[in-house]
């Protein structure tokens, strides 16, 4: 993910967010995720577990990101779309994001996803 185009709905917010304090995208300019595995793993409603490691601002920590899959459609054009949705849980702190124990941000960050992933049948 390009962490440059995080859009917070107010582009100075936005600005404040590339700065070094936060994502200092001048050099980290993007949020990676690799994964080593995924697990069939039945917990909080979630069928799925991603297993694998996230940099944020130059900081690699492991990370586990549930998940769902929702099915899979054959679009009129032939191709196979597959949809999963889930969402993990971020420490902002643990990525040296911002201050510690900002009075009008939490530590805590989720993120919630949808992909949709798509084979043409030939």
């Amino acid at each position: 993910m390009n962490a440059a185009e995080i859009n917070s709905g107010s582009e100075n917010r936005n600005e404040t967010m590339r700065d070094t304090g936060w994502f200092f995208t001048s050099v980290n300019p993007k949020i990676v995720l690799k994964t080593n595995g995924i697990d069939e793993k039945f917990s909080n409603g979630n069928h799925y577990s991603l297993n694998g490691e996230i940099t944020i601002k130059g900081i690699t920590k492991s990370i586990a990101v549930p998940f769902n899959y929702l099915g899979e459609k054959v679009t009129s054009w032939g191709t196979k779309v597959y949809t999963f949705e889930g969402e993990a849980t971020i420490n902002r702190n643990d990525f040296g994001i911002g201050k510690p124990n900002l009075e009008f941000l939490g530590d805590e960050a989720r993120i919630e996803f949808t992909v949709e992933s798509s084979i043409k049948i030939q």
